[in-house]
């Protein structure tokens, strides 16, 4: 969508700019979407690196 919407000397820089952002919003957002869940706000699979429960 960004190379039918931009001049082509801009379009390259802002898919990379994208790019980069994404992966940063990615890499800080599972650790914090994990702070709740493990808190115990959510469900219990919220978080891809859940424990199992305590044994009772």
């Amino acid at each position: 969508m960004a190379p039918a919407h931009l001049p082509e000397e801009r379009s390259a820089a802002v898919i990379a700019l994208i790019s980069v952002v994404s992966t940063i919003g990615a890499g800080v957002g599972y650790p914090l979407a994990r702070t709740p869940s493990s808190a115990g706000y959510g469900p219990p699979t919220a978080s891809a690196w859940s424990s199992p429960p305590p044994p009772s």
